[in-house]
């Protein structure tokens, strides 16, 4: 039986599709399946999921969003070279992951242009249904 003590309304998507995996597992490779708990769990756990897949965030958490992968690659950059990350300047992260961005864009044939028009044209929208607001 899957751990279901943590309440399936504070579950992450990711916190869900993790779960849902595990469930998959229990249904096709254990002879006894899903218990009755496990299939209750699985119905809370796709209707998380489908709420999940329809909230729209905030300008404010999409920012959020932004800075926590920035940090997080100037972190791994760091401790890749042996050194400690110092978020001071945060400004100077911004170039370096843009920069490797391109990297990968070639790497995997992307182009870059169009996939930053695009998230213009994103931005422009996501602003505008806020009114503005960053």
């Amino acid at each position: 039986m899957t751990n279901n003590i943590r309440p399936v309304d504070h579950m992450t998507l990711s916190d869900v599709n993790d779960e849902l995996q595990i469930l998959e597992y229990i249904a096709t490779n254990t002879r006894e399946g899903l218990t009755a708990d496990d299939r209750r769990f699985l119905e809370k756990l796709l209707e998380r999921q489908e709420v999940l897949r329809k909230q729209d965030f905030s300008n404010a958490e999409c920012a959020e969003f932004a800075r926590r992968a920035i940090r997080a690659h100037a972190s791994d950059k760091a401790n890749a070279k042996g050194q400690k990350y110092d978020p001071n300047p945060a400004y100077c992260d911004l170039p370096d992951f843009l920069g490797d961005l391109l990297h990968f864009c070639r790497k995997h044939n992307i182009d870059f242009d169009l996939a930053l028009a695009s998230a213009r044209g994103i931005f422009t929208a996501e602003v505008a249904e806020e009114g503005g607001a960053p």
